[in-house]
């Protein structure tokens, strides 16, 4: 993209940011419902010569949520909402949660410098994962780094606590599982009426996939 003079490109912010990852196979996923790599992570680029060096890059865990803020600070108006300003702010620690609250669905990803932890409700397990060493993701080192695991696992705990909207997702001070059930195998299509696609339809009352599907409904 061109700009029309030096004036814009000096005062024009650009941002270029991706939708969720697809999967495309890897750990035998397809489409998002995960936190893996494949799955969350994404572009994130911006320009802005007042602030932002050309060329830099950064390691600071930034997040779709950070882009209101991002807009309405360089508007002279800020509201962060969800996010932070990425452009004087760092987080120690990111959040991201993934199905409807009280369900087997619920799932919920904590990132803190190079760790990686993911807690699913459905069974109450556990992962763990050391992005420098291990960017595939192939190692859940949930039962031998105890250590780290514990910090992620409180700061996961005391985030759904302080959260509305997850505070249900706790109980006796800590997070809420409930016995493991295998999704059922199946093909859920996506909603694509422009290639005919209609039989995506879900049973009669309910208004989202987690609700429909078997294991996922409030016990």
């Amino acid at each position: 993209m061109r700009l029309k003079n030096a004036l814009m490109q000096e005062n024009t912010l650009i941002c270029f940011f991706t939708d969720h990852g697809d999967m495309l196979g890897d750990h035998h996923g397809w489409q998002k419902e995960t936190f893996y790599e494949s799955s969350v992570r994404i572009p994130f680029i911006i320009s802005y010569p007042p602030l932002v060096e050309e060329g830099n890059v950064s390691n600071d865990l930034v997040s779709l949520t950070d882009l209101f803020g991002l807009a309405t600070t360089l508007a002279g108006v800020q509201e962060l909402r969800d996010g932070i300003d990425i452009l004087t702010q760092k987080r120690e620690y990111l959040f991201s949660f993934y199905g409807r609250p009280k369900t087997r669905q619920f799932k919920i990803m904590t990132r803190y410098k190079e760790w990686k932890y993911i807690y699913m409700a459905n069974g109450g397990r556990e992962q763990l994962f050391n992005l420098q060493e291990d960017p595939m993701e192939m190692q859940n080192l949930i039962r031998t780094h105890k250590k780290i695991a514990e910090q992620l696992r409180s700061a996961t705990l005391q985030k759904c606590i302080e959260t509305p909207e997850l505070t249900s997702m706790t109980e006796n001070n800590q997070l809420v599982s409930y016995p493991f059930e295998a999704r059922p195998l199946g093909r859920l299509h996506q909603f694509d009426f422009s290639r005919n696609i209609t039989d995506f339809s879900l049973p009669s009352g309910k208004g989202f996939i987690s609700e429909a599907l078997p294991n996922t409904t409030k016990d």
